[in-house]
This record gives C-alpha cells, structure tokens and sequence, in this order.
C-alpha cells in the first residue's frame, strides 16, 4: 500500500523549498481507516489541487499548513490548505492480509490445545 507525500507548488508550478521552522511547510494526516478502503493508485510527479485541506481523490487525508493538533472534543485539527501540490515521495505501509491474521490465529490457538493437552498428560 503507497501513501503519497505531498509538496507546496507557487503560483509558477515551482515547488516551494521548505525553510526549515519559519518558512511554509505542508503538513499531512491520513486516517488509514478511510484510505486503506479507497487508495488513490498515484504516480510520482502528479499534481493534487488541494481545497480547504482536502481532495476527493485522497480520502482520508487531510493537508495543513500547521502542524496538526489533538483534542478528544474536537478530533485533529489544522490550518486547512488550498493550492496545487506534487507527489515527490511516497510511504510505504504493510497490511496484512486477513487470511494471513485467521491463520495465525488458528497456528496460536492449536499451540494452547497442544500445551494443554500435553501438561495434562
């Protein structure tokens, strides 16, 4: 499963360069729980105009120019992007199959049936 890494463009198409602390950084979240039922089959160099932090094209993630924060009341929030962005770089994630997870979970349960078995012998 790929994760796109989003970057800032200027009005020109340029890639904004990230100044460190004080200059404009794009900051992403992804609710894998969203993205994971929908991604997006991307390809490096793409262009996303992200509104207001979204795009429908990425579900599940959201884009900010601050760093996101936390609240149990509110959920995740941020200043909300609006702007071209470029697909530079890319996360990788692991999922596991469900198939892969019954398996182990049969492989776990024998292994207690043989313990049992045999420390009652």
């Amino acid at each position: 499963m790929r994760v796109p890494d989003l970057y800032m463009l200027d009005a020109n198409g340029l890639l904004v360069p990230d100044l460190g602390p004080t200059g404009p950084r794009l900051y992403g979240l992804v609710d894998l729980n969203i993205y994971l039922h929908n991604p997006y089959a991307f390809a490096p160099s793409d262009i996303f105009y992200i509104q207001n932090g979204l795009n429908p094209l990425l579900p599940g993630m959201s884009f900010s120019t601050t760093p996101f924060t936390f609240t149990p009341q509110g959920g995740f929030t941020g200043t909300p992007y609006t702007g071209n962005t470029y697909t530079l770089t890319e996360h990788g994630l692991e999922v596991s199959e469900p198939a892969t997870l019954a398996l182990l979970g049969f492989g776990l349960a024998g292994l207690g049936w043989l313990r049992r078995r045999l420390g009652a012998a």
